[in-house]
């Protein structure tokens, strides 16, 4: 690859993460917010997922500064557990609303 494309994905990552790292602190103002409409396991449940997404956002941050060769397909799958795991805290947060 050459220094021009890597510094065009690279500039799309960066990108994706800053959209990432926007997200999750919405969501964590959700949750805060929504934090005494919910009973003590839904709030443990939000939490856990919560932590669970930061750690795949530090995983992805990671993976976008590597040269490794299967980075893309490693980000896409980390992306997709992202996907996963904001669309089951949405969830959480509406069924409590």
């Amino acid at each position: 690859m050459s220094g021009y494309d890597y510094y065009r994905l690279q500039e799309f990552y960066d990108r994706i993460l800053s959209k990432w790292k926007g997200k999750i602190q919405t969501l964590e103002k959700c949750c805060e917010d929504s934090r005494r409409l919910l009973n003590t396991n839904t709030q443990a449940k939000l939490l856990s997922q919560l932590e669970n997404l930061k750690s795949y956002f530090y995983s992805a941050k990671y993976y976008a500064t590597t040269q490794e060769e299967n980075k893309i397909k490693v980000l896409k799958e980390i992306i997709a557990e992202m996907k996963k795991l904001e669309f089951e805290i949405k969830s959480e947060l509406k069924k409590s609303n």
